[in-house]
């Protein structure tokens, strides 16, 4: 049973695309790859979100959204089971937690590490899309090898060419916005590439008990969606400001002159903090070097 794709395919890759490039801007920080110890957990949390839950989970139901089922009837649209469009929110960002936590392991690029990231990748947004498509309430869905194969490929070389170019010349594009969008429309590209291939390879058969089926429907799913979207990008502007002033925090703090005091006791134990520091105070809230332009002189003339 066939389907027509209407105009809300544009909305689908307009969607990822944009949603691309928060990705890699939260999990590098300023275009560099941070090293494990030194990367917050919530950066790569806020990257696992952007990428699993906004641009790959979304792009799926509003894409889906595109597809008129039997002339637009409207109790013959399809309709989807309200746990596995949990569990296909939730898989996505697990993996590519996963996959962003190995890039954060080491600032050397390696390619096998590139190779395995963007497997993971790819099998995050193909896992997605058919456990997504097996929540599906009132129809039978069966699909053709060669283009669920085709998707696969789609999705894990575009993700892996995308990922290896940009981590591989993350330090020449540090101010070039232009190209890290070209990495994202590369990305955008395996995920909107492996749907379409995907969905123009499945069949739907209408199931007979798919009048009285209670799923959740197209406008219900696009209402959560756009709900759960629009709560990730609240998220991940709340962890840009964090960031941001942390960072300033940081920043601050190390220009400052603290004068600290060594003390021990009769036994040589040394005096600290209840925090386990030195007793310190702040003399200046910056460091200004001064330079001076000729040696004292002592004695008279």
């Amino acid at each position: 049973m066939g389907g027509v794709f209407l105009p809300s395919v544009g909305a689908s890759i307009t969607s990822r695309s944009l949603s691309g490039n928060p990705v890699v801007d939260f999990h590098l920080m300023k275009g560099e790859i941070v090293p494990h110890r030194y990367n917050p957990g919530y950066l790569l949390l806020a990257a696992a979100v952007s990428m699993g839950a906004v641009a790959i989970w979304a792009m799926h139901y509003i894409g889906n959204r595109a597809i008129t089922m039997l002339d637009g009837q409207r109790e013959l649209q399809i309709q989807y089971s309200a746990g596995y469009t949990g569990g296909s929110f939730i898989l996505p960002i697990c993996v590519v937690s996963v996959a962003f936590y190995l890039l954060s392991l080491s600032e050397k690029v390696e390619i096998i590490r590139i190779a395995v990231v963007g497997v993971l990748t790819g099998a995050a947004v193909c896992g997605m899309h058919y456990l997504g498509q097996g929540g599906i309430a009132n129809y039978y869905v069966s699909y053709s090898w060669p283009y669920v194969l085709g998707s696969a490929f789609i999705a894990v070389t575009a993700a892996t060419i995308a990922l290896g170019v940009f981590f591989y010349l993350k330090h020449n594009w540090i101010k070039n916005w232009w190209k890290r969008a070209l990495c994202a429309a590369l990305l955008a590209a395996a995920v909107s590439g492996m749907h379409w291939v995907a969905t123009v390879g499945t069949t739907y058969r209408l199931r007979r008990e798919s009048r009285k089926a209670s799923g959740l429907g197209r406008q219900g799913t696009v209402i959560i969606v756009l709900c759960l979207a629009l709560g990730c990008c609240i998220t991940l502007m709340t962890f840009a400001v964090i960031g941001q002033r942390v960072r300033s925090r940081s920043a601050n703090q190390a220009q400052q002159v603290v004068l600290a005091s060594v003390i021990f006791d009769t036994e040589g134990k040394l005096l600290v903090n209840p925090e386990g520091t030195l007793p310190s105070r702040k003399i200046a809230k910056t460091y200004l070097e001064e330079v001076r332009a000729k040696p004292f002189l002592s004695g008279a003339s």
